[in-house]
């Protein structure tokens, strides 16, 4: 291992005329002179080491055509890399560049690129003359857009974008005609939103040709609010439509629907504030209703038997990465109520916040009210840009008074929209789902 073991593999390629080396994880600071005499080398592994630089010597290995520098400590590239022109797979994943270096842009044999997990936060214009390429993979990295560009790449046939922070795609990505394979996982995209976007080029062809008419932000989401019976849930969902507190509430059996309108940053977002009734016989219901993409309100008031955990694992395993306020309610019955909020946090990521309230005296209620109004703002459902056909088939379903209809006919109204591809209708059932318009399982 290490460096004399470097110098062991370099001797035995010089002796032999070994046109591959592998110097992969040897620990190497810096590479030996000797290497860069074996002008016959076409394929060179040096991933896994600790380089914090490629020496310009590397331009004496002429005859190159795959190098892997992955899992180094690079922070650029030399200039005079340009001139190896016989590279066609190149990969730097793993390293710290914060940004493509440029000079790759002048590599135009290239078929085979991969910078995942680099921090990259942008991308330079000359990759996008790089119209070899064939295989691009930048994973893992802080890319918030995709310049319309990528429609130069007219010989890319798999293009890897997962577990970046892209909120949306060029249509000009359609354009790229040999494009078979795209990979958006972990993005937080809303146009086209990541259920199309994860279904395939085709599914996204199809969203964009739907976007060509009418189309606007969906600007709507579903708030639950749980916990034990005589919480407060409902006495808080009042106080939020500006209602009056009621200190003779009765106890909510089954689930309350209401209405509610709130400003956000830039628009007004429309609510169904779902509120559940806490006895323990009606909890076996509320895996049928608790949904995924929607905001979660967990009320809470100190009594002994209450169940804050049982309460944020039925929110995780069934709504997702939801995001959830924790409500300590009933302070002026109970100020010295409070939890082990760091551990809380800590196991549960999904809590966004904790508030400290009393619905009787409206104490601590307008901060939470703003904190909620912040939080909805953020839910990613509501930023989705949903085409004319899908507003019409949501207005449609609405206006229906039948308690049930078979899949058949929910797929006819969505047709009768001009909501014509099957992959779009299978999201937005989904999403109608999730905003509480309709009740729909697919895993039965």
């Amino acid at each position: 291992m290490g460096y004399e073991e470097a110098l062991r593999r370099i001797e035995k390629a010089k002796e032999t005329g070994a046109t591959e080396l592998d110097l992969f994880d040897q620990e190497l600071t810096e590479l030996p002179l000797g290497l860069f005499q074996l002008k016959q080398l076409t394929k060179l592994d040096l991933s896994g080491n600790n380089l914090t630089e490629l020496p310009p010597a590397i331009i004496h290995l002429t005859n190159l055509t795959r190098l892997n520098l992955s899992s180094n400590n690079l922070t650029g590239l030399p200039f005079v890399i340009e001139q190896l022109t016989s590279l066609t797979t190149l990969s730097l994943g793993g390293n710290t560049l914060t940004e493509l270096p440029s000079v790759v842009g002048r590599l135009t044999n290239l078929f085979f690129l991969e910078a995942w997990d680099c921090n990259l936060k942008h991308l330079p214009c000359e990759l996008f003359e790089m119209n070899s390429l064939i295989q691009l993979v930048l994973d893992n990295n802080q890319l918030t857009h995709l310049p319309h560009q990528v429609k130069q790449l007219i010989n890319l046939s798999k293009l890897e974008l997962s577990y970046n922070q892209l909120t949306s795609l060029p249509p000009e990505i359609l354009e790229l005609p040999n494009l078979e394979e795209l990979y958006l996982f972990g993005n937080p995209l809303t146009s086209p939103p990541i259920e199309i976007a994860e279904q395939g080029i085709e599914a996204i062809h199809n969203y964009f040709a739907d976007l060509e008419g009418d189309k606007k932000e969906l600007a709507e989401a579903k708030v639950i609010l749980v916990g034990e019976g005589a919480s407060g849930k409902t006495s808080l969902t009042r106080l939020l439509r500006n209602e009056p507190f009621n200190e003779n509430e009765p106890m909510t059996h089954g689930i309350r629907i209401k209405q509610w309108k709130t400003a956000g940053q830039d628009r007004e977002i429309r609510c169904k504030l779902w509120d559940f009734g806490g006895q323990e016989i009606m909890q076996a219901t509320h895996q049928f209703f608790l949904s995924r993409r929607s905001l979660y309100v967990l009320v809470l008031d100190g009594r002994k038997d209450e169940r804050t955990e049982h309460w944020l694992r039925c929110i995780e395993t069934f709504g997702g990465d939801s995001p959830v306020l924790v409500v300590l309610n009933k302070q002026d019955v109970n100020p010295g109520f409070d939890l082990n909020r760091p551990f809380l946090q800590k196991k549960y990521p999904f809590i966004k916040g904790f508030f400290r309230t009393s619905c009787h005296i409206e104490q601590g209620v307008e901060a939470f009210t703003q904190a909620l109004c912040e939080e909805l703002d953020k839910v990613p459902l509501t930023r989705n840009l949903w085409p004319a056909s899908w507003f019409r088939a949501k207005e449609k379903l609405e206006e229906m008074d039948e308690p049930r209809i078979s899949y058949e006919k929910f797929e006819n109204i969505c047709l009768q929209a001009k909501v014509q591809d099957e992959s779009s209708r299978t999201v937005l059932a989904e999403f109608l789902h999730d905003l509480g318009v309709i009740i729909h399982f697919t895993d039965f």
